[in-house]
C-alpha cells in the first residue's frame, strides 16, 4: 500500500500542468492542427503525414498521436488545454504499473518498486508529461512497455501463447505509430532474446520465431510511413550535424551522451531545446564532457559485447546489467546523434531510455546495499532515508518545472535565467504581441535579431498580429519584408495573396462610401466602412466613420 500511495503521490508533482495552456510546439501540432477536429481526419493520418496541413517543414508520421489528440478534442468539445493535460497525466499514471510489472521480471518485487518510484518522480520527464506535444513519447513508452511485457508473458505462458505474441506485435506497431523511435522496442526485444536466459517453458526455436513474428510489423510500418511521407522527406540539410566532419560528429556524440547522463543523474537544470543548442552545441574539439561521455559509452558497450560473447561461446547467461545496458543503448540510439536528428538535445528523448537506466540504478543500489550490509550497521535504514530524500528532491524539482510550462512567458523567461538564445526572445515577442503589447514585442524581437535570429520570423509574427486586428495594409508590408528575407517562401506568398485580396475588397468599399460619409445614415454601412478603412490603413477615414457612428447611435 505504501508503494501504491507513493506512486500516486508522484502525480501531484505535475498538478500545475492541469492549469497550463498550450505552449512551445503545442500550437503547430495541436492548436492549428485541423486533422484532430474529427475522428475521420485523425484516422486519415494513418495514410498521410502529420499534421496534414503542415507543408513548410519535413513531414513526420505519427498517426496514433494524432488520433489521441482527436479523442481529447472530442471530449473537450474543442481546444480546452485542461483536457489535453489531464489526458497526458492519465497516460503517465497508466505507464507506472506496467513499468513495475516489467521491472519485477528482472529485479524482483522490492527493487522493481524502487525503479518505478525513481521513474515516477524523475524531473527529466516534465517536458513529456507537462507539455501536450510530449504525448508522442508517452504513447511510445506505454505501448513499447506493453510489447516488452507481452513478449515476456509469451515466453512463460503454458497455454494460448499466441495471445501474448499478438499483444507484443500490436504494441510494437502502435509504439512506432506514435513516433518513429517506437521501432527501437523491436531492438529491445532482440536484446532480450540474445542476452537473457532461456526460460524452461519455451524452446530456442519458438523464441526466435516469436521474435520474427513481432518483427513482421516493421515492414508494415515502413510501408505505411513511406506511402504517407514525401519522397524527399529524409534529408540531413536541416539537422545541426548534417554534413559535419567525422571528428566533430564523434566529439558531439560524446558531449551529448555526457549531458544526458547529467540529466538522468543530476536533473537540476531542465530546459527546452534551444538551451542545449546554446550550452551544448556542436563540439568541434574534445571536451571533458565528451571524454566522460565516450568513456562511459565505451565501457557499457564493451560490457555488453563481453557478456554476449561469453553467452555465445560458453552458453553462460549474460548478466542482468548487461541486458539492461543493451536495452538502454537500443532506446538511446535515436537521440545519440550517431544518426543526425533535428535537435542537438531534448529532455523528452530520455523518456523511454530512462526506463532501463533507472532499472540499472535500482540494480546498482541493490548490489551496493548487499555489499554494505555485512560491513556497516543500520545501512538499510540509511538507504531508505536516502531514497526518500532523493524522491522528495525529485518531486519538488518536478513540481517547480511543471510550473514553468504554465505559459510561453514563464517557459521562456525560465530559459533566459540560464542562457540567452534568440528563440527565447522570439517566443516572448510573440507572447507580447498576443497580449497586444507591441512595444515589448518590438524590444524582444529586436533582441532576437541581435542574437542572430532570422528577420523572417519577426516579420511573419508582426504581420500575423496586424492581420488578426484586420490591419491588412500593415500586415502586407511585414509579409513582403518576410518574403525579401526568405525569397520564394510559401507561407509569406500565401499571406501576401490573402492580404492583397482583402485590401482589394476593402478598397472598393472605401472608394464608394468615403466621399458620402457625412451624409450616411445607415449604421451597418458606417461599420463596414470603418472596418474597410482599417484594412487599407486609412485610419483618418476610420476615425471619421467612428465619429459619425457615435452621432447616429449616441454611443
Amino acid at each position: 500500500m505504501l508503494f501504491v500511495a507513493l506512486t500516486l503521490s508522484s502525480l501531484l508533482a505535475h498538478i500545475p500542468a492541469l492549469s497550463a495552456g498550450f505552449t512551445y510546439d503545442d500550437e503547430p501540432y495541436v492548436v492549428y492542427n485541423r486533422g484532430i477536429r474529427s475522428f475521420g481526419e485523425a484516422l486519415a493520418s494513418f495514410g498521410q503525414k502529420w499534421p496534414p496541413e503542415d507543408t513548410l517543414r519535413r513531414g513526420i508520421y505519427r498517426p496514433l498521436t494524432q488520433l489521441s489528440y482527436a479523442v481529447d478534442h472530442a471530449v473537450a468539445g474543442g481546444l480546452d488545454p485542461r483536457v489535453f493535460h489531464a489526458s497526458s497525466l492519465i497516460l503517465y499514471a497508466l505507464t507506472l504499473p506496467l513499468l513495475f510489472l516489467l521491472a519485477r521480471r528482472y529485479l524482483g518485487p522490492s527493487w522493481a518498486q524502487v525503479a518505478t518510484l525513481l521513474f515516477a518522480f524523475h524531473p527529466v520527464h516534465c517536458e513529456v508529461v507537462d507539455s501536450v506535444t510530449g504525448r508522442s513519447e508517452q504513447l511510445v513508452l506505454l505501448f513499447g512497455l506493453l510489447a516488452w511485457y507481452a513478449f515476456l508473458r509469451f515466453e512463460s505462458a503454458a497455454r494460448r501463447r499466441w495471445i501474448w505474441l499478438a499483444g507484443a506485435s500490436i504494441g510494437c506497431f502502435l509504439a512506432a505509430a506514435a513516433k518513429e523511435n517506437g521501432v527501437m522496442f523491436l531492438a529491445v526485444l532482440a536484446c532480450h532474446v540474445l542476452l537473457s536466459p532461456l526460460p524452461e517453458t519455451v524452446t530456442p526455436r519458438a523464441r526466435w520465431l516469436g521474435l520474427a513474428a513481432v518483427a513482421a510489423v516493421l515492414p508494415i510500418y515502413i510501408a505505411c510511413r513511406v506511402s504517407a511521407l514525401p519522397p524527399d522527406n529524409l534529408t540531413t540539410a536541416a539537422v545541426p550535424l548534417g554534413g559535419a566532419a567525422l571528428a566533430t560528429r564523434i566529439f558531439t556524440v560524446g558531449t551529448v551522451f555526457g549531458e544526458y547522463l547529467r540529466l538522468l543523474l543530476f536533473p537540476v537544470i531542465l530546459q527546452v531545446d534551444p538551451y542545449y543548442k546554446t550550452v551544448v552545441g556542436i563540439s568541434a574539439s574534445l571536451t571533458m564532457t565528451a571524454v566522460v561521455g565516450l568513456a562511459v559509452a565505451l565501457a557499457g558497450v564493451s560490457h555488453v559485447i563481453h557478456d554476449a560473447y561469453r553467452w555465445l561461446r560458453d552458453r553462460q547467461p549474460a548478466s542482468v546489467e548487461a541486458l539492461l545496458i543493451a536495452c538502454f543503448f537500443a532506446l538511446y540510439l535515436p537521440a545519440s546523434q550517431i544518426v543526425p536528428i533535428g535537435t542537438i538535445m531534448a529532455e523528452r528523448l530520455m523518456f523511454s531510455p530512462s526506463v532501463p537506466f533507472l532499472m540499472l540504478t535500482a540494480l546498482a543500489l541493490a548490489r551496493g546495499l548487499r555489499w554494505a550490509e555485512g560491513r556497516y550497521l543500520k545501512v538499510r535504514a540509511w538507504s531508505y532515508a536516502l531514497l526518500g530524500a532523493v524522491l522528495v528532491l525529485f518531486g519538488l524539482r518536478s513540481y517547480a518545472r511543471a510550473g514553468d510550462w504554465k505559459d510561453e512567458v514563464t517557459l521562456w523567461t525560465s530559459m533566459l535565467a540560464h542562457a540567452e538564445h534568440r528563440d527565447a526572445y522570439v517566443n516572448l515577442g510573440v507572447a507580447a504581441l498576443r497580449a497586444n503589447n507591441e512595444r515589448a514585442a518590438r524590444a524582444y524581437l529586436d533582441k532576437a535579431l541581435e542574437l542572430g535570429a532570422s528577420p523572417y520570423e519577426a516579420f511573419i509574427n508582426f504581420g500575423s498580429h496586424a492581420a488578426q486586428q484586420h490591419r491588412m495594409a500593415e500586415a502586407l508590408v511585414e509579409y513582403r519584408r518576410a518574403l525579401r528575407a526568405r525569397p520564394g517562401d510559401a507561407l509569406a506568398l500565401a499571406r501576401i495573396r490573402s492580404c492583397e485580396s482583402a485590401i482589394a475588397t476593402a478598397s472598393v468599399i472605401v472608394e464608394r462610401d468615403a466621399s458620402v460619409l457625412e451624409q450616411t445614415v445607415d449604421v451597418q454601412q458606417l461599420r463596414n466602412l470603418g472596418g474597410a478603412c482599417v484594412v487599407v490603413g486609412d485610419y483618418a477615414c476610420a476615425n471619421r466613420a467612428t465619429q459619425r457612428l457615435r452621432q447616429l447611435t449616441g454611443k
